[in-house]
């Protein structure tokens, strides 16, 4: 009977340890072996939950690896502005501080942004993202990758009419894979010098990069060079065309014509015959090839500005969609800040009417106890105020000319205040400070809320003395700065 029961507890502590995340990594880790699989990720869903995951439960790589994948999603569905906002996302992500920072990682997400870049004809940013690239292959020590992303710069170099900078990448790629046994690589990077070493009738250095490009594994033992290479045919042909030998140019030319499938095969084969004919004087060839070369041309022209609308279309639905993301988002920020302002306002209103019922039971009982504490102390100001010694002292003071207070009033005035306030004598006076005879009869007339002029009178010190010597006492007497004011609401609270 218990067994069922027992297995269902199973269940639920494992649906438990199951929640820690490990399923999200484990689909991060799955989409990852998709990617590097080379198959096409298009769903946008799955990424977009991993992504927000992340950044709420994952590491700084986690968020980073997951934004990446995000982007390559995005990349496979044609949507570059959304990948491009992923891959910046990811890069943001990325803590280059931490020593554990995935610099693998953030590799990739400059690389996949050049790739974008490259695709939409932006040089300058794919030579910065590339440039990124470069640095974080060098953090992470993969040598060969930042070789790469450097070699990669040089096409871009082209791109911008810098044949001189493509040139100077090429060679100095080409030193850098020989000198770590990269053959292979360094003969493809030779090869992307060849046209730059021609057009300056460098046909020595030329050969030596044809030559070192043959013997590489990119090219067969009869000289048929690899998948996507084709373009290596036209120039062995221009070779061939420069050192004088129009024979194996024109065989190399058609060789580029035959068996290089794609628009800019086809437009070098006929611009290299072209050149060739240009250079035997056959003006019906020359024509032919001129025209044929000038139609795809035009065509690839065509082409490149369909997909630079498409671009420019994409960009505006990502934007459009963007601002109506923006909008929603706008909204519902909007209503849950009307919610708390009435949850605050009500928590305030019902805070505001408990408060008052509680004070309402102790109200009488306050107000009682103000009132004989204000009885008190108005009963002590009138025992003072209306004492025979101070009606004296008022009287004195208004004297013209005044008359000084003699030694029986001031002794007078020492029994009112004892009667009254037995602790005064020992407030103003402590075993760190003792006041004599004038700034104690200053203390006891300032109780007795005479003002600075009336004691200058009744004490015959100058106007104004008195004021200072009362900043003097309430530094004396609290160790604080303070003025005349200060002193005389320090006095007046003594009771």
């Amino acid at each position: 009977m218990l067994r069922p029961t027992v297995w269902m507890l199973l269940a639920v502590l494992l649906l438990v340890a199951c929640d820690n995340g490990e399923r999200q990594r484990l689909q991060l880790a799955e989409l990852e072996r998709q990617n590097r699989a080379d198959s096409l990720m298009l769903n946008d869903s799955l990424a977009c939950d991993l992504a927000e995951w992340f950044d709420r439960h994952g590491t700084r790589n986690e968020q980073m690896r997951a934004h990446y994948i995000l982007g390559r999603t995005y990349a496979d569905r044609g949507e570059s502005p959304a990948a491009l906002d992923a891959y910046n996302d990811a890069a943001d992500r990325a803590d280059t501080t931490a020593q554990d920072c995935d610099y693998h990682t953030l590799c990739l997400v400059h690389c996949q942004m050049a790739e974008i870049f490259h695709r939409h004809y932006q040089p300058l940013a794919a030579i910065a993202e590339l440039s990124k690239a470069q640095r974080m292959a060098y953090k992470d020590r993969d040598t060969l990758m930042a070789i790469e992303c450097y070699f990669d710069q040089s096409n871009e170099y082209e791109r911008l009419g810098k044949p001189d900078s493509a040139f100077a990448i090429a060679t100095e790629v080409a030193q850098a894979f020989t000198m770590i046994g990269q053959y292979d690589r360094a003969a493809a990077a030779k090869n992307a010098t060849i046209l730059l070493l021609l057009d300056e009738h460098r046909t020595d250095d030329a050969k030596t990069a044809i030559e070192a490009f043959l013997a590489s594994s990119y090219t067969d033992s009869l000289g048929n060079v690899s998948r996507g290479r084709e373009i290596f045919y036209y120039k062995r042909g221009l070779y061939y065309l420069q050192v004088g030998n129009p024979d194996s140019a024109e065989y190399f030319f058609r060789k580029e014509l035959r068996d290089g499938r794609d628009v800019n095969n086809q437009i070098a084969g006929r611009k290299g015959l072209q050149l060739l004919y240009t250079k035997l004087g056959k003006a019906d060839s020359v024509a032919k090839y001129a025209t044929e070369g000038y139609s795809m041309s035009d065509s690839v022209y065509v082409l490149s500005e369909s997909q630079n609308l498409q671009s420019l279309q994409a960009m505006f639905d990502y934007t459009r969609k963007q601002l109506l993301v923006e909008q929603k988002t706008s909204e519902l920020r909007r209503a849950r800040l009307y919610m708390a302002v009435a949850v605050i306002s009500l928590m305030i209103v019902l805070y505001i009417v408990v408060y008052i019922a509680k004070r309402r039971s102790l109200l009488y009982a306050v107000a009682t106890a103000n009132y004989e504490s204000k009885i008190k102390e108005l009963s002590l100001e009138d025992r003072l105020s209306r004492s025979p010694i101070a009606k004296r002292m008022h009287r004195l003071a208004r004297c013209n000319p005044p008359e000084l207070a003699e030694a029986a009033d001031i002794s007078s005035l020492k029994s009112l205040i004892n009667e009254n306030i037995p602790s005064f004598l020992e407030t103003v006076n402590s075993s760190q400070q003792t006041l004599n005879e004038q700034e104690y009869v200053v203390c006891m007339l300032t109780r007795l809320a005479f003002s600075s002029v009336s004691i200058d009178r009744l004490t015959g010190v100058s106007e104004g003395y008195t004021s200072r010597l009362k900043s003097r006492l309430y530094k004396k007497l609290t160790g604080e700065e303070g003025n005349a004011k200060e002193f005389e609401r320090w006095i007046m609270a003594i009771r």
